[in-house]
């Protein structure tokens, strides 16, 4: 984990191909599984991407 990301409390290498993030931000929480191609576009675009993506958070 690089030291621009302290926001991260937890990781544990589980062996799976995919990705599991367990987000919590203020008073919402978010459990997303990403494949390859999902994990390609958080790391170019963000997590709130991803989520507005999901239909899960709208970004105006």
């Amino acid at each position: 984990m690089g030291y621009e990301r302290q926001c991260f409390e937890a990781l544990v290498m589980d062996g799976k191909d995919d990705l599991t993030l367990d987000i919590t931000s203020a008073e919402n929480h978010y459990y997303l599984v990403l494949n390859d191609e999902e994990r390609k576009l958080l790391a170019g675009e963000g997590w709130a991407k991803i989520l507005e993506h999901e239909g899960l958070l709208q970004i105006d």
